[in-house]
């Protein structure tokens, strides 16, 4: 089967993408230590983040700085910070295309979700104003 054809959801579920994972959670912990988030330190229903996605890449196929282990909770904030800004991005004039990209630099140096969130509302509330 053409892996390219195969939904996102079904490429999770396939054994290269769970061999895959679990080496790259056993490469980033360190011996003797339980896996935690990145962010908030939890050790509980961890997931491995595609920071970026290449197009025509493979999930398993990413370089392991490409990806990062991190809670449930913590992965459902940074998809939704995500979907926040490029709602916003495709909305702004081009007089604050500047702005947007001082608040993407923002976004990326946050190593909590929940921070990357309140930046960005607080951005998108004083930028609509």
């Amino acid at each position: 089967m053409n892996d390219k054809k195969l939904s996102y959801a079904a490429k999770l579920a396939d054994p290269r993408w769970l061999e895959f994972r679990d080496e790259f959670i056993q490469r980033k912990t360190p011996m003797d230590e339980k896996p935690k988030c990145y962010s908030c330190d939890n050790k509980n229903h961890l997931n491995v983040h595609h920071r970026r996605y290449i197009r025509g890449l493979e999930p398993w196929e990413y370089e392991d700085e490409d990806l990062v282990l991190i809670c449930h909770e913590c992965h459902e904030q940074i998809h939704t910070v995500a979907h926040e800004f490029y709602s916003w991005m495709i909305s702004i004039p081009p007089h604050q295309i500047n702005e947007a990209k001082d608040l993407l630099a923002e976004l990326l140096k946050c190593k909590s979700p929940a921070v990357a969130m309140a930046h960005c509302k607080n951005a998108v509330r004083n930028l609509n104003h």
